[in-house]
């Protein structure tokens, strides 16, 4: 029986980074695990850490809604969830908040576009009108 593991662990040189490797052990396990035939893969570069995330999805017709904010209030976030509640949008397969200064913040939401049950114009219209929002912006990733 194999072994299960929580995570995997490698130390590389930072010039050797662009040529990582991921042990093919923990590619074999995530493969066996999922059904779906993609994956989304998201990077999330920070300060002191680049973060990896894999997301088995089913097509590859994903979107990224992108909320530029002056900040993120209690009543902001209420908002946000509301709509997403109201519009009946898809489980988010990855979501990421942040205040990079302290006028200027970043909400982005990665969404299965199938699955989603409204224009992307009804979309963008309805996130505009959150508190502390300035911009909407609407991603197809590739």
């Amino acid at each position: 029986m194999e072994e299960e593991k929580l995570s995997w662990g490698q130390v590389i040189d930072k010039e050797d980074l662009n040529q990582i490797n991921l042990p093919k052990s923990m590619i074999e396990s995530y493969i066996k695990k999922t059904q779906k035939k993609h994956v989304l893969i998201v990077f999330t570069p920070r300060e002191n850490i680049l973060k990896i995330d894999v997301f088995p999805i089913e097509n590859k017709d994903i979107i990224k809604v992108q909320l530029k904010l002056t900040q993120f209030s209690g009543s902001t976030v209420k908002q946000i969830a509301h709509i997403i509640r109201e519009l009946n949008i898809p489980k988010n397969l990855f979501t990421s908040g942040v205040c990079i200064q302290s006028d200027m913040c970043l909400y982005e939401a990665y969404i299965e576009y199938h699955k989603l049950g409204v224009s992307l114009d009804d979309l963008k219209e309805r996130f505009t009108d959150v508190e502390n929002v300035t911009e909407v912006n609407i991603i197809k990733i590739k």
